[in-house]
């Protein structure tokens, strides 16, 4: 996962040609409730859904940092409303899910943690 100013990142190469990416999510490691799922936006810079990837084929799914609030009001809820907020971000996964049923997930830098951080104070306030 990657980021900058203006977006926020989430990438994925593909490691079989009968896999084809359906769905962005995020989940936080221990929590067996739920899993919060965000739709990228329908611009040039964001691979289409579904995304069929071809080995060594990367899909990249960008997200405006203005909408983001909005767009993953559920999981920032989620870690809004832990007492150790820290704790729940460091638990946070991110990734994709295929056709085939499997998930590839890995843990947010610390700039994006940061990022998560700040949007669920702010979402708070």
């Amino acid at each position: 996962m990657s980021d900058s100013d203006d977006d926020q990142g989430v990438g994925q190469v593909g490691a079989s040609p009968h896999n084809a990416v359906i769905g962005i999510m995020w989940k936080v490691i221990g929590d067996r409730r739920r899993m919060f799922f965000v739709v990228p936006p329908a611009d040039s810079y964001s691979t289409k859904l579904p995304a069929r990837l071809e080995a060594g084929d990367e899909a990249c799914f960008l997200f405006p940092t203005t909408t983001f609030g909005k767009d993953a009001k559920p999981l920032l809820a989620r870690i809004r409303e832990s007492r150790w907020r820290w704790f729940i971000i460091r638990r946070v996964r991110v990734g994709v899910y295929a056709t085939t049923g499997e998930r590839f997930m890995r843990a947010p830098d610390s700039s994006v943690r940061r990022f998560l951080a700040e949007r669920a104070k702010a979402a708070a306030a």
